[in-house]
């Protein structure tokens, strides 16, 4: 049995984190991914993707920022402390 993949329309670029899609008033459309550290243009809908990183869920940088961590003291206690307040 063969399976015959459509591409999607939009991509996964109009979901990622790194993709950059613009759209001019006749119509065109350019999109861009900044996963590199120079953006490269993509001419055709990205179907599959390794540097793909859904901008609807938190990166984990910013889960690390929010995130309260389990500290004991030298008597044993245990207990929850806010994130650190370090600039990055």
């Amino acid at each position: 049995m063969r399976i015959k993949m459509q591409p999607r329309a939009d991509g996964l670029c109009v979901k990622c984190r790194n993709g950059q899609v613009t759209e001019d008033v006749d119509g065109g459309v350019s999109t861009f991914c900044n996963s590199m550290m120079v953006p490269w243009r993509i001419a055709r809908p990205v179907v599959r993707c390794t540097d793909f990183e859904d901008r609807q869920n938190e990166s984990e940088h910013e889960m690390r920022t929010i995130a309260w961590t389990l500290r004991t003291d030298a008597r044993g206690k245990v207990g929850f402390a806010p994130p650190d307040k370090k600039k990055d």
